[in-house]
């Protein structure tokens, strides 16, 4: 995912020695929602690792990781919340199955693919009551979809594809993106003043809902759990989830559908949910057809700085 390249054409992905970022944490969406989220400004100049210049990251490489980081994301906040306040995740989603049933399908001899991940999951004792009412830009943004969803199946005679639609969506989102107003200028505990009132508007008790979503001692699925007949099920189910959402996909559309379906999995410390989904992401694609087969490779060697990954570019 970070790397250079070179050669005619940019053909050779380049190893760097990392990058250079700086990470801004905020705390509230742009409707004054409460919505922890972090953005990363990164450098264009990386030092390569062969010979230590300093050359252009391959930002093209990159943003094709976009959605797989944010994933990533969403699951290790959901990692170090269980590990520091005990706190659960839990799906609210009808179609996807119990976390337990999830282990319990897996070892079977059947590899099930009736299985959609966990779209939506929250934290156990936060109700859905107060989830709604610090969701209004979503709300609005649904909303809009289902206009713009109705107007298509009116002009065109029939429902949108699901690629349609996720376009239509995208059109949603940036209609209603509001602009950056003076709550961004106040202060965290001024935020959370005003949060804990509209919690009491609602008619929630913000001590309550705390008590009841820290602290829990339950017995979670880990990543120690998973074993060889699990990481073949959760392959299948990875493999479905990527395949559903497009016709072709890529490496990095394989990985965040592993962290979607990996989300009520828990892992400590961060390294190992990298080598369960690295895993995942390689049964996965081992399953799927290559379109774009290796391209050349260059030759075996002790410089092993410069690659093809075994796939064309």
């Amino acid at each position: 995912m970070v790397q250079s390249r070179a050669g005619h054409g940019g053909v050779a992905h380049v190893a760097v020695n990392g990058v250079i970022a700086s990470a801004f944490d905020h705390w509230d969406s742009r409707a004054g929602d409460p919505q922890l989220h972090t953005h990363l400004v990164i450098a264009n100049r990386v030092q390569r690792a062969s010979d230590g210049h300093w050359v252009t990251l391959d930002s093209q490489a990159l943003y094709k990781h976009v959605v797989a980081v944010s994933e990533m994301y969403n699951s290790l906040i959901l990692d170090r919340l269980a590990a520091d306040v005990g706190t659960v995740a839990e799906s609210r989603s009808d179609l996807d199955v119990d976390i337990q049933q999830l282990i319990e399908s897996a070892v079977s001899d059947e590899t099930s693919t009736d299985h959609e991940p966990a779209n939506r999951v929250e934290l156990s004792g936060v109700p859905d009551q107060l989830i709604e009412e610090f969701s209004s830009r979503s709300i609005t943004i649904e909303a809009r979809a289902d206009e713009l969803i109705n107007e298509y199946t009116e002009t065109y005679g029939h429902r949108p594809t699901p690629r349609e639609v996720l376009i239509i969506r995208q059109r949603a989102t940036l209609e209603n993106r509001p602009d950056k107003n003076t709550i961004e200028h106040t202060t965290l505990p001024e935020k959370m003043q005003w949060w804990r009132q509209r919690t009491h508007l609602a008619g929630l008790d913000p001590e309550t809902v705390v008590r009841n979503a820290v602290g829990h001692h339950v017995r979670t699925v880990t990543s120690e759990m998973v074993t060889p007949d699990i990481i073949e099920q959760i392959s299948q189910w990875t493999l479905t989830d990527a395949s559903q959402r497009r016709t072709t996909f890529t490496r990095a559309n394989v990985r965040a559908s592993a962290e979607r379906v990996l989300r009520l999995v828990r892992c400590a410390p961060a390294d190992d949910r990298h080598a369960l989904v690295d895993h995942i992401v390689s049964t996965t694609l081992d399953k799927a057809v290559a379109l774009t087969p290796t391209r050349s490779r260059l030759p075996e060697g002790p410089d092993n700085s410069v690659n093809l990954r075994d796939r064309s570019v």
